[in-house]
């Protein structure tokens, strides 16, 4: 009972930078040599899972799910046997951006992320560098932009046309768990150049993680309802 009475007391000890009565100078020299490592340590914390500006954070992840609603976007006629149709390029989508980003002082962070997305079209993929200027604690506006390849819609006899061209945000968040978004984008596709303006909603961290995994879940699950036995 004493030894383990001893060793809590080093340890808080340690923890506070001060040694008990009596403690030899080996275990004192111990004890600030851990102190000194400790405040080390966590004065240059690694990653935040939750995004916050310094001192809480030095760096942290970009975990995130956006939505979008094409507002406007280019197309053409295509002829079918009801008459001409007017057919977008661009429609609404949905993508997962990871990423990291580094607090510069304790309003501005800058960093990048790798972006998945799918939609009407088919699939997308982008790369974004990204700046960040926060609102006090519990706000920020992020801007985003950077290169994609996405498939669009074209006109026949091909149907969809890989695309490549640029794209970018700008977002206001909340807690950054969730928030608003506007999104532009401007690709060069068989000779065309399509471009659409969206609106959308992201949610960040834990609720981000959280529906991710929900709707990973279901598509599984409907998945294997469709399998032959």
């Amino acid at each position: 009972m004493r030894v383990a009475f001893c060793a809590v007391a080093l340890a808080l000890s340690a923890a506070s930078g001060q040694t008990a009565p009596g403690t030899s100078d080996a275990v004192r020299y111990s004890a600030r040599l851990d102190t000194t490592l400790f405040r080390a340590v966590n004065s240059d914390a690694g990653w935040c899972f939750e995004p916050q500006p310094r001192p809480a954070c030095k760096k942290f992840w970009i975990t995130e799910l956006n939505g979008y609603q094409a507002l406007g976007a280019s197309h053409f006629t295509e002829q079918t046997s009801a008459g001409p149709q007017i057919r977008r390029d661009l429609h609404e989508h949905f993508n997962v951006s990871v990423g990291g980003m580094v607090n510069h002082g304790p309003s501005a962070a800058f960093g990048a992320a790798m972006m998945l997305g799918d939609g009407p079209e088919g699939e997308r993929v982008g790369v974004e560098a990204r700046a960040r200027r926060w609102l006090g604690a519990h706000g920020a506006v992020d801007v985003s932009a950077g290169p994609l390849e996405a498939l669009v819609h074209a006109p026949p006899p091909s149907g969809r046309a890989r695309g490549y061209g640029l794209g970018a945000d700008v977002s206001l968040m909340w807690v950054d768990w969730v928030g608003l978004t506007v999104r532009g984008e401007v690709l060069r596709a068989e000779g065309r150049t399509v471009h659409a303006l969206y609106a959308g909603a992201r949610l960040g961290t834990y609720p981000a993680v959280v529906v991710t995994a929900g709707i990973g879940a279901l598509v599984s699950f409907f998945a294997l309802l469709g399998r032959d036995p």
